[in-house]
């Protein structure tokens, strides 16, 4: 129902996330000072914008009043969500992901079913999952 918790959305932010890791060495938020944690989410954010435009979805309406909010509630929300997180593993989340990818294992092993075709973005907060191809 939010359209903010859209699958897509977080693996755009997860992929910033990358990006700042292969720039800095190290993922946003690992400096938990307020101002390094201020840097890093401008940083997130500037490369959201980057991934955003070079896959030409930074017209998006969907985009726009998300992970370009300017809006003061919205303003740079999903990198701070980022930086915020600081690379966490939660246990709980990754079990669902191993018993997708175990299912997956099995739909190729057995060819009884048609495997997924693209990525597998999950969304433990809001328990929303999406398949996209790139």
């Amino acid at each position: 129902d939010d359209p903010g918790q859209t699958p897509i959305l977080w693996y755009i932010a997860l992929k910033a996330c990358d990006l700042f890791y292969d720039e800095h060495g190290h993922y946003p938020g690992q400096d938990d000072r307020e101002l390094a944690l201020q840097s890093d989410a401008k940083n997130v954010q500037k490369y959201i914008v980057d991934i955003l435009s070079k896959i030409s979805l930074d017209e998006n309406e969907l985009v726009q009043s998300t992970l370009l909010s300017t809006e003061e509630e919205k303003d740079m929300a999903f990198a701070k969500e980022m930086t915020r997180y600081n690379n966490a593993e939660i246990h709980n989340i990754a079990s669902v992901i191993g018993g997708v990818a175990s299912q997956e294992a099995v739909k190729l092993i057995t060819g009884k079913f048609i495997p997924m075709d693209g990525t597998y973005i999950f969304n433990g907060i809001v328990g929303v999952a999406g398949v996209i191809k790139l």
